[in-house]
């Protein structure tokens, strides 16, 4: 039946249609509404409340909403409870209650209705399909039902807290007038307060209602909530600070920390929480801080507000603790006040907690040892938790969400309470398009639903307004990904000398507002908040916008012009900050004004990309699409080192397209350098092709062009390609000329990459010819060249091919070690092919070992790479491994199955000395299924 329903015929029906525990606190409800409304009635309508927080465990959709609902209502519960405690404690058994709280009872009583009801919606007593899938459906109109609840339950729990709090203070007569009259002197005060000048207060019913719950969901804050217990127990009175950025879960700790068992048995009803959120000046902390204690202060009396509270802290003579949550909105707006506020009610019995985000701590306070340091968001773990507890499950998407969002607590919360309605991979694809405005719940705009908005009170806090150039600053540190290397500041100020001289100062301010963190020797930034800060480019400055031409210019510089012979200590620089430069490119696409410069720059950055095994398709496609406009030549350049990344990949489709067009672009603009690289290229890729012939033309092709634009260096790289080539073709002294040629056109221009694998493509030739020490010196040679300039794709064929090498000489256990660490590297750098020949070769190994097992494993794992991979020639090697091992084995059936797909994969590919191989093999075959047979 639908709540709007007169109050009492939705009662009566939910008393004769529902069973359980809605039955019971329906029922409960009606005896509750028959109450006379005095103390006994209070009973009543915390009977009910017990009822409707069980209904919780039978409830079957908006579970979270729920969890969030029951705790407000145990929030309410507690407060009536305590209020009942203290009618009775006052005698005051038989007095109607005041007509404000009748009223406030009446409209509850509503509200509970509509929840029960809404509640018995959201269940399914029925173990049939049909009356699960029909709850499903009907769940975005019941999610919107149990937010509207939420919504009344809040309001009421807002109408208890105002109206129950100030019929207790009227009814701490005694303590109140003694406080209001204090008319006289502060030296006539002993004479009020009596022999002991103490003022003696009971206010523990009041400290009860006002102190939040304990958050339901909570992973991953042991540590912190340990150390904060620890500090209130064993070092009283501690005087302890949580401080973290937006979101963290401060408050949830601090919480935490408080409900603790033993902390609750030391302080007894003693513990007050107060959020300062709305707070912005020391008077009226002040005066909430009397509130909170369930004073009042005549304002015609000579005793000012901060008299009174002084004088009630000092007149304390039982521990109390007392938590200011969101501490830094008056620190900051009000600090000296606020700080000179906080030294009066540090007394002796007084533990002290603050929850900020200000990472530093207020002056004049001795902060108890050890320090908590700074919050850190979750472990992947804890927030993988956090997300179940709401959703339900997650999945690979909800993983990337919870990575998105650098484990904030806050934001797992609100992601994984949408990921109730929505699919996971559908808040995914809203992520990548909304990023932070995803992230928000229902209702009302605050800094606990909505992240933007906790992201914009820490941007607007009056520390950051309030240094120069700290949010200009920020919003560059914002675009770098990784952060700014801690090491560079000094190179960054004297780069930004001349515009802004404040960076040290804007750094300082943005770790005391959480803003900014450091790690691993970087200055970072969260990364919802780096989302947000892109997302909102209103916040952009001038002064920004000349900051980031600035570091533009120092990344640009990084880059090196020329590409033949480039220092190692480049490379590391590189790939050390490989990410920022990167993101800083992609920007310098919309933002740099010499658009052409910036083009190069990626060519440039993408050429060393490739030898440090990164392989950024997208930033060169983005730059293909703008140099379109610009500069053909460029755009072919954009598309050639695309090409090249995908034969890297293996990506062979995309690698032909790829160089296809830019020999096309570049043959109409008659740049013939460059089309002399197109065709090389083109070459490599029928080589991994298996087109041998096409290969051979294209190289040729290449060759001559080179030749005749006599681009030596061209020359060398066409004559390595051309030497794999005939290794291949099995054209052993063609291969050697080719490769000896190379090796003397890159030594003279000290093109070092050229030289490395010019190196290696002799060793592995010189295995072939049986030339073992004549391999090993190359491949060692390439393998020290390789290492020099960081060329861990190079690297890696080194490694594979010395253990092949080593299985020849019989060095076994050298072999292992070498082919296991081509395994890592290959893996490493994405060389998928490659580590399906490093398993190839371990599967040899293992069978000269007699490993078989491990031999078995090694050869299927290849396969299955190398069927992945569509590489004929990888399967046939595969294939022809099995079968020796089935020969190894005896299993003479197997082993001609796997040889006689390893000779048809050969002939697919033109491979002749495979095919030899797989002959040679089909005789070992003929000649054990003989001796066996003789033996039978």
């Amino acid at each position: 039946m639908s709540t709007d329903a007169p109050i009492s015929q939705l009662k009566k029906k939910l008393i004769e249609t529902t069973k359980g525990t809605v039955h019971v606190a329906a029922m409960a409800l009606d005896v509750a509404a028959s109450a006379t409304q005095n103390v006994p009635y209070l009973g009543a309508i915390s009977k009910v409340l017990v009822q409707v927080l069980k209904i919780i465990d039978e409830v079957d959709v908006c579970k979270s909403t729920w969890k969030v609902v029951m705790s407000k209502i145990q929030d309410i519960h507690t407060i009536v409870d305590d209020f009942r405690m203290l009618c009775e404690r006052e005698e005051m058994m038989e007095d109607e209650l005041p007509d404000t709280i009748k009223k406030a009872f009446k409209k509850f009583e509503g509200c509970l209705l509509k929840v029960i009801s809404t509640m018995n919606d959201c269940k399914t007593d029925s173990r049939r399909f049909g009356d699960q899938i029909r709850l499903v459906h009907k769940r975005s109109e019941l999610k919107a039902a149990a937010n509207q609840c939420s919504d009344e339950v809040v309001l009421a729990l807002n109408l208890f807290q105002v109206n129950l709090q100030i019929d207790q203070v009227k009814m701490i007569r005694d303590q109140s007038k003694m406080i209001r009259d204090q008319s006289k002197r502060i030296d006539d005060l002993v004479n009020v307060l009596g022999p002991h000048g103490r003022l003696i207060s009971n206010f523990n019913s009041v400290s009860a209602s006002l102190l939040p719950p304990t958050p339901l969901i909570f992973h991953g804050r042991s540590v912190e909530v340990d150390h904060v217990v620890d500090l209130i127990l064993n070092h009283a009175p501690a005087r302890v600070a949580i401080v973290g950025s937006g979101g963290i879960g401060k408050t949830s700790i601090a919480l935490t920390s408080i409900h603790h068992a033993k902390v609750e048995k030391e302080f007894l009803c003693q513990r007050f929480f107060l959020s300062c959120e709305a707070i912005l000046t020391a008077d009226t902390l002040v005066l909430e801080l009397l509130m909170l204690f369930g004073l009042s202060v005549d304002s015609s009396g000579p005793m000012s507000p901060m008299d009174t509270l002084r004088l009630f802290l000092q007149s304390m003579t039982s521990k109390c603790l007392l938590c200011l949550d969101n501490f830094e909105i008056p620190w900051d707006s009000d600090k000296d006040r606020i700080e000179s506020l906080l030294m009066s009610i540090t007394v002796q019995h007084l533990t002290l907690i603050i929850t900020s985000r200000d990472s530093d701590r207020p002056r004049g306070i001795k902060w108890t040892p050890p320090l908590l340091p700074p919050v850190q968001p979750l472990e992947v773990n804890a927030a993988i938790k956090t997300w179940d507890d709401i959703s339900h499950g997650h999945d690979d998407f909800s993983l990337l969400l919870i990575n998105a969002v650098d484990c904030i607590p806050l934001a797992i919360t609100l992601l994984s309470q949408l990921a109730e309605s929505d699919a996971s991979e559908a808040l995914w694809a809203s992520w990548n398009s909304e990023s932070t405005r995803l992230v928000k719940s229902d209702g009302c705009a605050h800094r606990l639903n909505n992240l933007e908005l906790s992201i914009e009170l820490s941007l607007r806090g009056p520390r950051v307004r309030g240094c120069s150039g700290a949010l200009d600053f920020f919003i560059i540190l914002c675009m770098l990904p990784q952060g700014l290397p801690e090491s560079r500041i000094p190179e960054f100020e004297t780069s930004f000398r001349k515009d802004f001289t404040g960076i040290r100062s804007a750094i300082r301010v943005l770790k005391q507002c959480s803003l900014a963190y450091t790690q691993d020797g970087f200055l970072r930034v969260l990364s919802p908040v780096r989302q947000y800060t892109q997302s909102h480019p209103e916040l952009s400055t001038p002064l920004s916008e000349t900051l980031f031409s600035l570091m533009a210019d120092l990344y640009f510089n990084q880059i090196p012009n020329n590409l033949f012979d480039i220092p190692s200590s480049v490379f590391q620089q590189i790939h050390f900050e490989i990410a920022n430069i990167s993101a800083v490119l992609d920007i310098c696409l919309a933002k740099y004004a010499n658009i052409q410069y910036t083009l190069q720059k990626i060519i440039e950055f993408s050429f060393i990309c490739r030898y440090l095994a990164v392989y950024d398709t997208r930033l060169l496609s983005k730059a293909a699409s703008i140099a379109h406009d610009h500069s053909p030549s460029q755009e072919g350049d954009c598309y050639y080192e695309q090409a090249v990344m995908y034969l890297r990949l293996n990506n062979l489709d995309e690698a032909e397209n790829m160089l296809k067009t830019c020999l096309r672009l570049h043959t109409d603009i008659n740049d013939r350098i460059h089309q002399a690289n197109d065709l090389r290229r083109l070459g490599e890729l029928y080589i991994k092709l298996n087109q041998l012939e096409d290969a051979e033309k294209w190289l040729q092709s290449a060759l001559n062009l080179y030749t005749e634009l006599d681009a030596q260096l061209g020359r060398a790289n066409v004559l390595q390609e051309l030497g794999n080539l005939y290794t291949r073709l099995n054209r052993l002294e063609d291969a050697d000329k080719s490769l000896q040629s190379a090796l003397g056109l890159h030594t003279p221009v000290r093109d070092r990459f050229g030289q490395a694998n010019d190196l290696q493509a002799l060793g592995m030739l010189y295995t072939r010819l049986n030339r073992l020490k004549d391999a090993e010196k190359n491949l060692q040679s390439a393998l020290d060249l390789h290492t020099e300039i960081t060329d861990r794709f190079g690297l890696a064929g080194d490694l594979h091919a010395l253990g092949e090498l080593y299985i020849g000489l019989n060095r076994l256990e050298d072999a292992e070690k070498i082919l296991q660490s081509a395994c890592i590297l290959h893996t490493e750098v994405n060389d998928r092919l490659g580590l399906a020949g490093d398993l190839q070769a371990l599967g040899e190994l293992f069978i000269r070992l007699n490993r078989l097992e491990d031999a078995d494993k090694s050869f299927q794992s290849a396969l299955n790479l190398y069927i992945k991979l569509g590489s004929g020639r990888g399967q046939g090697n595969a294939l022809k491994g099995l079968g020796n091992l089935s020969i190894t084995q005896c299993k003479f059936a197997e082993a001609e199955d796997f040889l006689t797909r390893a000779m048809d994969e050969y002939r697919c590919g033109c491979l002749p000395w495979g095919q030899q191989l797989v002959e040679e093999l089909f005789k070992l075959l003929c000649k054990k299924q003989k001796e066996q047979a003789d033996m039978m």
